[in-house]
């Protein structure tokens, strides 16, 4: 079960990936973090590490707040068309 396979890998303690931020333009992930970051929300900015400032993570921050809320919208929505076809 996913909860069997979660006790085995490297910190089974720690919680799911909410969000990730690639810098230097990368599109991939590399194989980071595959089995926590299934539902995490992924931004990428072609500004580099050393660069990368506090401006840059409130943008990441707030795409990922932007992304979250329009995910809830799609479910309000979702559930309630749900409901009206049963």
């Amino acid at each position: 079960s996913p909860m069997d396979f979660t006790y085995f890998l490297y910190c089974p303690n720690v919680p799911d990936v909410d969000l990730i931020i690639r810098t230097g333009g990368e599109k991939r992930l590399s194989n980071f973090l595959l089995w926590r970051s299934v539902e995490a929300v992924y931004w990428s900015t072609p500004i580099y590490w050393p660069d990368f400032q506090t401006q840059d993570l409130s943008k990441a921050i707030k795409f990922y707040k932007d992304q979250n809320m329009q995910l809830k919208n799609e479910t309000r929505i979702f559930g309630a068309n749900h409901k009206q076809n049963n």
